[in-house]
């Protein structure tokens, strides 16, 4: 399975506590996780043991676990790795694993090759897979891998259905996440399988309640841009909940942060800039976002986490959901709060308007809707942000916990 590159510095693969994302399988080089993009053969330095002949057998699967640990066992709820243990290869020799993985009515649900070239005649490749809980049954697995020239192995396991404690568990967890979507649609528009926020940079902000009877507001520049970005991916972890925590009425903790592969933004002097690769958000997307808001004097961090809403803090206390972006804004319940004493922002994102968005992204970047490019101009209604967050919330459904 493919998945999108995800931002370096704070978005990896969603991969909880205790509760799932939709089924990925992926190979690890070394003891270090690999981006599920680029799945790679496997090397151990030497097998712990030193076993004198080639062992096949099912273990973890989380970063450092104890991977010596063998399971009989693996649950719908949880990864696990299949890995192979091997001795006597000939080093620079090309080999090919065949992977293949049945559930326990006979249906395939991974087959897969990875070629690999051992520097030492011990080696071992493995295979890590995360069932999906909702599609997928218990029973007796098996899986295979062959290497042409070495033998073909294989191993039956028992896969066991989640149990009544972790079903509720994991309904808490999707009410966290249906939360954070609906917090996240509030700034970010579905469009044709793109995201699009507008990103308005303040040279002076205004208080959101500042008193018109007794003073001026002060002069406000804007910069106003079309942020477009593509191949969205997000994570879910579940935070540790103390005996503190329960006694004060605290039931979930958690985070989320969300991230994408590509990106290109569209301003009234430049019109829509080249796409470009967010590799991190202290490269070139700082850089970019930086130069566009130069003349108005704002100073872009080398990490947006605290600007564009990507990142959001998840609690839920006595039976209400709060949710907090990291641009500041809370929502409790579904509901945006905002605070008379909430200090101005430099920079905000806002959910641009549909009709807007269907002209740009369709190339028509004449010069009227250049000059339409305004805070005020480009913020859609609250009917239609309402009807947005449905449709954003239902295309971030896309994929299970």
């Amino acid at each position: 399975m493919k998945t999108s590159h995800i931002i370096k510095t704070t978005i990896i693969k969603l991969i909880t506590q205790t509760l799932t994302a939709a089924a990925v399988a992926l190979l690890l080089t070394g003891c270090h996780p690999q981006r599920a993009e680029s799945p790679a053969v496997a090397k151990a330095d030497s097998p712990p043991a030193a076993p004198s002949r080639n062992t096949f057998y099912l273990t973890c699967a989380e970063t450092d676990c104890d991977t010596s640990v063998v399971f009989q066992e693996a649950t719908l709820l949880s990864p696990h790795r299949a890995k192979l243990d091997l001795v006597g290869l000939a080093l620079g020799k090309a080999y090919e694993a065949r992977w293949r993985l049945q559930d326990g009515d006979g249906k395939v649900i991974v087959t897969d090759k990875f070629p690999f070239t051992p520097t030492t005649s011990g080696w071992s490749v493995w295979f890590n897979f995360q069932p999906d809980y909702k599609t997928q049954k218990a029973g007796k697995w098996r899986w295979t891998v062959e290497i042409p020239g070495v033998g073909r192995h294989a191993l039956e396991f028992t896969m066991l259905p989640p149990t009544p404690s972790q079903l509720r568990d994991l309904a808490l967890h999707e009410q966290a996440r249906e939360e954070v979507f609906r917090a996240f649609a509030q700034y970010w528009l579905n469009y044709s399988g793109h995201y699009f926020t507008t990103v308005v940079a303040h040279s002076g902000a205004v208080p959101r309640h500042w008193n018109q009877f007794s003073s001026e507001p002060p002069a406000v520049t804007e910069a106003v841009s079309l942020l477009q970005v593509s191949g969205l991916d997000y994570r879910f972890d579940r935070g540790f909940v103390s005996d503190a925590d329960r006694l004060n009425g605290i039931s979930y903790r958690g985070s989320a942060a969300f991230g994408f592969n590509v990106y290109r933004f569209f301003t009234s002097d430049g019109g829509w800039s080249d796409w470009k690769d967010a590799q991190s958000y202290g490269g070139p997307f700082a850089q970019a976002l930086a130069q566009m808001f130069g003349g108005l004097g704002v100073r872009m961090p080398s990490n947006f986490r605290g600007d564009f809403n990507l990142s959001f803090t998840i609690e839920q206390k006595d039976g209400h959901w709060r949710i907090l972006a990291d641009g500041g804004d809370l929502f409790v319940n579904g509901k945006r709060i905002e605070s008379a004493t909430a200090s101005p922002k430099k920079t905000e994102v806002i959910q641009p308007r549909l009709d807007f968005v269907q002209q740009l992204a369709g190339g028509l970047g004449t010069q009227r809707n250049r000059d339409r490019l305004s805070g005020d101009s480009v913020k859609a209604s609250p009917e239609e942000i309402g009807r947005n967050t449905i449709t954003t919330m239902t295309a971030l459904r896309g994929r299970s916990l």
